[in-house]
């Protein structure tokens, strides 16, 4: 009887041990993702600014009418598809997926979309179809994959979730600061500056010359498989927890939020509700002017540089450490709500951008005082979405 009870013991720290070995590397394979979510890897949203000059270079060798201007439309487009894959697709076709084959295959489905697209970028000819492609796509995988392996993570580690969160986010930040580097390395091996000028009207550019711009098909086919080798290296790493607490969807994403905020909050009854609301609109509305400074510089801080910064790899360093600071930012900055409240937070971060915003142009000609201001832009910019995700749940509810 003794001994059959020590068995059992022994059975089951086995299998505890077990699961904290699958967790770890399940929480080590959202990281590893997340570093792929392609818009911020090399792409669309912290890390577009970096390379968007060089997509804009290639294309213009064959169309003068390109400009950086005309790489733009990229950013919406892969928000835009990025929060339709995140907020509508991944509370609908995305989670539908996950239930029904599963984190390894919805995780997969994102990888081969990622891969494709940027193998498929390499030959597109022409930059308007180029920048639809790759916002779109891009921005649908991104959105697809964005939860995917935190839920499996957060069924071994349920009294954890806001770390382990953080974890796998972590690589959703670092991922501008290595893919950034490394593109720029990739397209530009001997550091030349960009020397052409392109004027239309009164905006000014400068590009790269064809001998540098025509790197860029070679970068996305490496970027391409830099992508499927770490999927192929995270998926099989996804487990599921032999003992696992059920995490209704909605429920998870709520519990990014603190406790202090999820406290006494009444569940709005559905979505007519919250659109019919001022408060939703006033919402958007904040949200909307909030992040427009931050949008701005994002795409276009690479591009200004170079009227005074004359060298490629610093520029791209410059962005690199300012998307760790916003990844940072967004771990860091919901705690300030836990303390003082929205309205504070966010006109002192509205002044904050303001006074950034307006000196911004007295720091260009200096690296180091360059680097400060498009770090604190980032940041501020990352605060804008936490802060208003947070708001949006305590007006309400998690839902």
């Amino acid at each position: 009887m003794e001994e059959g009870r020590d068995e059992a013991k022994r059975e089951l720290l086995a299998r505890r041990r077990q699961d904290k070995v699958k967790g770890a590397l399940t929480v080590f394979a959202g990281f590893l993702m997340n570093m792929v979510r392609a818009p911020q890897a090399a792409g669309s949203v912290n890390a577009w600014g970096t390379i968007s000059v060089y997509v804009a270079s290639y294309y213009h060798h064959f169309d003068s009418n390109v400009d950086l201007g005309t790489m733009f439309v990229v950013y919406p487009v892969s928000a835009f598809f990025e929060g339709v894959g995140f907020s509508n697709a991944h509370t609908v076709m995305g989670v539908i997926m996950y239930h029904a084959v599963g984190s390894r295959v919805t995780g997969a489905a994102a990888g081969l979309t990622y891969a494709l697209t940027f193998l498929a970028c390499a030959y597109i000819p022409n930059a308007y179809l180029f920048a639809g492609v790759y916002g779109v796509m891009t921005g649908v995988a991104t959105g697809l994959s964005t939860f995917t392996p935190v839920w499996p993570a957060w069924e071994f580690f349920p009294k954890n979730q806001g770390l382990v969160a953080g974890l796998i986010v972590f690589g959703y930040g670092l991922s501008p600061a290595l893919f950034g580097i490394g593109f720029t390395y990739l397209i530009n091996p001997t550091n030349k500056p960009a020397t052409l000028e392109v004027s239309r009207g009164a905006t000014h550019d400068r590009l790269f010359t064809y001998d540098v711009a025509q790197h860029l098909p070679y970068a996305l086919r490496v970027m391409s498989l830099v992508f499927a080798v770490l999927y192929i290296v995270s998926v099989p790493l996804l487990f599921k927890a032999s003992n696992k607490k059920k995490l209704g969807v909605q429920d998870s994403i709520s519990s990014l939020m603190s406790q202090n905020v999820r406290r006494n909050v009444r569940e709005c009854p559905d979505m007519a509700t919250v659109l019919r609301s001022q408060a939703f609109w006033v919402l958007l509305l904040g949200l909307f002017v909030g992040s427009s400074y931050g949008i701005y510089i994002i795409n276009a801080y690479k591009n200004f540089g170079m009227l005074h910064i004359h060298n490629d790899r610093t520029l791209s360093l410059i962005g690199s450490i300012a998307s760790v600071a916003n990844a940072f930012g967004r771990m860091l900055l919901p705690i300030i709500l836990d303390y003082v409240s929205f309205k504070v937070s966010y006109c002192v971060n509205s002044v904050a951008q303001i006074v950034v915003a307006a000196t911004l142009a007295l720091t260009v000609t200096n690296q180091y005082w360059y680097c400060l201001w498009i770090s604190l832009s980032f940041v501020l910019f990352a605060g804008n979405f936490t802060g208003f995700a947070i708001e949006a749940g305590r007006i309400f509810g998690p839902k």
